[in-house]
């Protein structure tokens, strides 16, 4: 994409880290991303290539639409400049028993194309005007075939991830989401134990860091409720 009048642009958080710049601009009805490169190395995750991706593979949905991105380098300096659809609303800070189904629909919409988002954290939500909940940040996530084995891998993190991300370790909402999502995605009583094994693993292994970091333990036991065993 190429922007074309500068008196319209409007900076709204600029970050350098490891020889990175990294700033967010607003443009007209757009959000544009520039991620300026100083150096070879470090490396840098490309997040521009990963929410286009991942918004392309939305496109009909109501998520933002993706402006693609433009790469260029001049005497050793890469600039990529990325823009896509900005979307108002009001960056949501948790989440709640009331937020438990229509977050259960949202991520099986999500998850139906192939897409993970690998960071479902409330601050990557937002909650539009109307009050509907959108995830806008797909700069980690990750493109699957929704009918490969590497799918059902994912899945299983991705719920590890929202429970210890998206509820904060509390098993009850946890559980109840896990009923919402279980009849919103397709898969048979073998896959789901595969799926809930997966979960089991990541949810315990990164307690275990938690427990490591904080020196609380609360280890995440298998129960009734937080497995599911198939229609």
């Amino acid at each position: 994409m190429e922007l074309t009048d500068s008196s319209e642009i409007r900076l709204i958080r600029r970050q350098k880290r490891k020889n990175i710049l990294r700033e967010v601009f607003f443009y007209k009805k757009f959000v544009v991303k520039r991620f300026v490169k100083l150096k070879a190395f470090p490396d840098v995750r490309k997040v521009w290539k990963m929410e286009d991706r991942a918004l392309k593979r939305l496109e009909g949905l109501a998520f933002p639409k993706s402006l693609g991105f433009t790469e260029k380098k001049f005497q050793g300096v890469k600039e990529i400049i990325y823009g896509r659809e900005y979307i108002e609303g009001t960056p949501v800070k948790w989440l709640d028993a009331s937020d438990v189904g229509e977050l259960a629909e949202l991520m099986a919409k999500i998850h139906r194309r192939g897409v993970i988002t690998c960071d479902p954290a409330p601050d990557n939500f937002l909650r539009r005007a109307n009050g509907k909940l959108m995830f806008i940040d797909f700069g980690r996530s990750k493109i699957v075939n929704p009918r490969g084995p590497i799918f059902l891998y994912r899945i299983g993190k991705e719920l590890a991830r929202i429970q210890g991300r998206a509820f904060f370790n509390d098993r009850v909402l946890f559980s109840k989401f896990l009923n919402h999502y279980s009849q919103l995605i397709d898969l048979s009583p073998n896959q789901w134990k595969f799926v809930n094994f997966i979960y089991f693993v990541w949810a315990r292994y990164w307690w275990v860091r938690h427990k490591r970091r904080t020196g609380h333990d609360n280890t995440p036991k298998r129960h009734h409720s937080q497995v599911y065993s198939g229609k």
